[in-house]
């Protein structure tokens, strides 16, 4: 069964990539608080990666009190759009003096300029709130202050689109929030919901010749304290035949539409409607003809 991602993904290689996950994770809490997560335990990188997503979905020995700004004495730093580059130069080494003398760390994936670099320190970095002891070791990436919101939203929907097809859909995948919600807030717990999918599939004997396309992306997202809130959608096209027990063959075709919910790194599925399938009812919109 292929394990879902809905983290930050670093690598096409699982092992690699749940290793530098599991760094990620471990980075996370350590910034937003004082625990200290010991790495001796005998524990496979699998069981690593379940406990951290554990600590950080339940908000264990979190709190936000200080600004960065705060830990390095708010310091105060002119806007580069005034400085010359003999100015600008002399500020940036004494803005990387001043992380230095912290013990701050700030990584770049992304190639950018000293001055993009400058400001999203002074202005992004600084209002960051964080309760880390300034005593100890920081590191912060600009990745996770921006990221891409449609590239998560549309891998979200690829994997849910395709485990729908491949038959997939399984209890143990936590694909949603606890509690669905449609647009006009009928509400439906995860249970009921993934109820509702295994009772689809006995319907049908086979989904064949599924395809499907991702026309459009949103998100709406904002930085609260140190997580990211918000919500997402997207919507598309599909086609796919289904064949039943008795040997009727039928074709499929519609939209589909899949709302999500931003909740602590990664976008989970809140409410969908795929033709032929409804979240909460067989959808009156898709177009079925026999094959």
């Amino acid at each position: 069964m292929r394990k879902k991602e809905r983290f930050p993904k670093f690598s096409d290689d699982p092992d690699e990539n749940i290793e530098m996950q599991n760094n990620y994770l471990l980075m996370k809490i350590m910034l937003e608080s004082d625990a200290k997560i010991s790495s001796s335990h005998p524990q496979t990188p699998e069981m690593r990666n379940s406990f951290l997503k554990f600590v950080i979905k339940n908000k264990l020995h979190l709190t936000f009190s200080n600004k960065v700004a705060d830990l390095l004495g708010n310091p105060i730093f002119p806007d580069e759009k005034a400085l010359d580059n003999e100015a600008f130069k002399l500020e940036y080494k004494r803005l990387k003096n001043l992380l230095s003398s912290h013990s701050i760390k700030v990584k770049f994936e992304k190639k950018l300029n000293d001055r993009r670099k400058y400001n999203f320190i002074t202005k992004e970095l600084f209002e960051y709130e964080t309760d880390k002891n300034p005593e100890l070791p920081m590191e912060f990436f600009y990745d996770f202050f921006h990221r891409d919101f449609e590239g998560e939203i549309r891998e979200a929907a690829d994997f849910f689109m395709t485990d729908f097809f491949e038959q997939e859909l399984e209890n143990e995948n936590d694909y949603g929030i606890d509690v669905f919600e449609s647009p006009k807030k009928s509400g439906m717990t995860k249970e009921k919901f993934l109820s509702r999918i295994d009772a689809v599939y006995p319907l049908f004997y086979q989904i064949n010749e599924s395809s499907f396309t991702i026309e459009k992306a949103k998100t709406n997202t904002k930085l609260v304290k140190s997580n990211f809130e918000g919500t997402g959608f997207c919507e598309g096209n599909l086609e796919y035949s289904v064949t039943y027990p008795d040997g009727e063959k039928r074709a499929i075709a519609g939209r589909f539409k899949i709302y999500f919910r931003l909740e602590y790194l990664g976008f989970l599925v809140s409410y969908y409607e795929i033709a032929g399938l409804n979240c909460w009812a067989d959808s009156s919109k898709a177009k079925s003809k026999k094959l």
